[in-house]
This record gives C-alpha cells, structure tokens and sequence, in this order.
C-alpha cells in the first residue's frame, strides 16, 4: 500500500507540473481529442493568439472556430499527422476571431492516455517574421534592380553585400566579391586626395560624396562617383559603410570631349580675320566678339560683353 501511494503521490506530482508548464508556457498550446477533434484544454497564449475564451475554445473543433483560414491546409495537416503520428513546423494560414490573418507554424503529437488518442500541439505566431522576410525579398529586388552598384563593407572594409549591377560594373559576382577588401579588390584611389583623408570626412558628417578611380576586373580603370554612409548598430558603433558606386566614366569623357571641342572652336572664332560675334537671342545681348570685332569697332571685351548694339551705339533703337 505504501508503495502504491508513493506512486500516487508522484503521478500527480507529474501531472501538476505539466499542468503549470502546459498552462504557463509562452507558446500556445492546445489539447485535442481524436475521436471527435473536440479540444480539451487550451492555454492562455492559445486564448491571446485568436482572441477566444476558454469556455468558447473548450468542446469545440477548429473547423467550428474557423482557426484554420484554408480548409485544405487543415485536411492535409490531419492526414499527416494520422499517417505519421506526429507533424513538425506545418505551415499554416491561421484566423483571429476578429478575422485577422496569421501565419503560423503548427507542431503536434499524437499521445495515448487511458485508451484514447489525444493530439497534443503547439502553435508559433511568425506572421512578423513573414513579414519581415516579405520586406527583405522586396528590398533585395530592388537593390537587384537599379543601375548603380550598392555595396556594403563590414567596419573593417571587407565586402558583406554586392548587387548585381556592382557584378555588371565591375566584373565580379557576388560569390567572388564578398569576403575581399573592397578597396584591394578595386585598387581604389581617390581622385585629388587620399583614402585617408576621405575617411576622416566621412566619419565626420556620416555621408560623403567622392571620385574615385577603380579597377575592372578585366584591369580597366573606370571612374566612380561613390556616395559613402556609415553604418551604425543601436549602441552607436560604427559596423560598416555602404556606398552607392555610379559609373561616370563614360560622363567624364564626354565632358572632356565637350570642353575640347569649346576650346577649339573658341581658338578658331578668336582668330577669324573678319569680325565675328555670338549673340543671345531674342534680347541681341553680345555673348562673344573676336579680336577682329574689337579691332574693326574699337570696343574692348568688358564695354561690349553683356550690352546690346543699341546700348553701346552701334545702331539705333529704330535701325534695330
């Protein structure tokens, strides 16, 4: 008899701490027949994750609740949990009462306790996380899709992230970038002044822009306007920089080839042997004279530059 009390005593002992564990625990938690899928008890998280009470969630089935927002979901998730006995991290589309949606994961095992079946599970509300996740795939779309290379380095300038307009630039995929120094990988020097000293900027007004001179993977050098920011985590700790890389290469030769061509007409227009001058329409304002103009009128570049005909004399108001 003694024995059989002391097994008493410690089946309920057993009992009561699942109780306080079952009832106390954060993840919500539920008990269900299987003969009828009636539910025999539900924590509180259960209660708080779809807004019911115990005494509206006790007797019911998930189906009278509407719990469950896809019904084929639920036919699939007891048909495995029939075959197999137990289900692991099964995705579902659950329902508040208010009929707000959740996302969730559905673990259950099947137990047997005094001839009958009972469906033990749990319930994980991740609909935060799907968003999240939802966001990242969005925000590396985006970050796939723009023209500029967006790369970011740890704060020891060794590459964390490369975009594929970064492997269109520069040549490399994403494999073979990340885990270099960016600036070795690139041979990256600054244009009229050192890594140095853009550095000491940069980590005083937190964003810079700069040219840079970078290399190609196939060694051609290409000019680069980076846009730099720092990066920093929540106790203010720099923990890398993220620069948006334009290529202006192309931008810069043009440039070049603009300002040539300016210098020489401006050398031929200069000497001209007849008069010649340039002027801003519809106002008749001089924007150019040559030296043959000046010569031939007597004016000098500053009493005739910005003037009218009219204004310096040349010709009256009524000739005009």
């Amino acid at each position: 008899i003694t024995e059989f009390k002391k097994a008493q005593k410690a089946l309920r002992e057993s009992e009561q701490k699942f109780a306080t564990v079952f009832e106390q625990s954060p993840i919500p938690m539920g008990i269900v027949r299987m003969d009828d899928n009636r539910y025999v008890d539900v924590n509180d998280a259960m209660l708080t994750l779809f807004g019911y009470s115990h005494e509206e969630f006790v007797g019911k089935t998930s189906k009278d609740l509407g719990i469950w927002a896809e019904m084929p979901e639920r036919q699939r998730f007891f048909e495995k949990l029939l075959a197999d006995k137990y289900v692991i991290n099964f995705e579902m589309i659950g329902r508040h009462r208010t009929g707000v949606l959740l996302n969730c994961l559905v673990s259950a095992q099947v137990v047997e306790t005094n001839q009958e079946k009972y469906l033990v599970g749990q319930i994980i509300d991740i609909t935060e996380r799907k968003r999240d996740e939802a966001q990242v795939r969005y925000q590396a779309a985006l970050l796939s899709n723009v023209n500029d290379a967006i790369i970011a380095v740890d704060e020891k300038s060794i590459i964390t992230s490369w975009n594929k307009a970064a492997e269109r630039i520069y040549g490399w995929t994403a494999d073979e970038a990340i885990g270099q120094v960016g600036s070795m990988l690139l041979k990256t020097e600054v244009v009229g002044g050192t890594r140095e000293e853009e550095f000491a900027k940069l980590h005083q007004t937190e964003k810079l822009i700069t040219e840079l001179v970078q290399v190609r993977k196939n060694g051609e050098k290409i000019l680069i306007e980076a846009h730099l920011t720092v990066m920093r985590d929540a106790k203010d700790q720099i923990i890398g920089y993220l620069t948006i890389n334009l290529d202006i290469t192309e931008r810069k030769r043009m440039e070049k080839a603009l300002r040539e061509s300016e210098e020489k007409y401006s050398a031929l227009f200069g000497k001209l042997a007849v008069p010649a001058v340039l002027t801003k329409m519809p106002e008749g304002v001089f924007a150019e004279v040559n030296e043959a103009f000046l010569r031939a009128f007597g004016y000098t570049h500053q009493e005739i530059l910005g003037k009218t005909s009219v204004e310096i004399g040349m010709v009256s108001s009524e000739e005009r």
